[in-house]
């Protein structure tokens, strides 16, 4: 089980760090952050002051390059850590994960409200993963403890 979690876990990963690389590639091009597509006109847009699309375009770049390595080095941590069932790994992967998503929950309700099913899939997928990982990590080392003879 404990592979099948840290499976779902790496996927979770990697639909994560698309977006972020897409991103990040579509700013490259010369084009303005993606997500002032989804708040603003093109019209829009054009209006805005030089600086203030800088300064979007930064935060940007820098968020979404901040995406991409996180969740390249949770990949890592899943691969050479909690496959070989350290249980900080757990912890630190579940805390930071939480605190993640409930970054993404608090942004979205400030920003559109328009990804919280997104969200709860990404919550869903983290749970059903981590819930797999927990069961190995956890439960097989109470059940070796009954086993053991006092």
């Amino acid at each position: 089980m404990l592979k099948i979690g840290a499976m779902i876990l790496s996927g979770w990963c990697l639909l994560n760090i698309l977006p972020g690389v897409g991103s990040l590639l579509f700013i490259w091009r010369g084009n303005h952050a993606p997500a002032l597509r989804m708040l603003l006109t093109g019209e829009e847009i054009r209006t805005l002051d030089a600086r203030a699309l800088a300064a979007i375009d930064g935060l940007a770049i820098l968020l979404n390059t901040l995406i991409v390595v996180y969740c390249g080095l949770v990949l890592l941590v899943i691969r050479k850590c909690l496959l070989k069932r350290e249980r900080w790994s757990f912890f630190v992967l579940a805390t930071g994960a939480l605190i993640l998503q409930a970054a993404g929950y608090i942004s979205d309700r400030l920003f559109t409200g328009r990804n919280f099913l997104v969200l709860n899939l990404s919550s869903l997928i983290l749970l059903v993963g981590f819930g797999l990982c927990v069961h190995e990590l956890f439960a097989t080392s109470a059940d070796s403890k009954l086993d053991e003879p006092e």
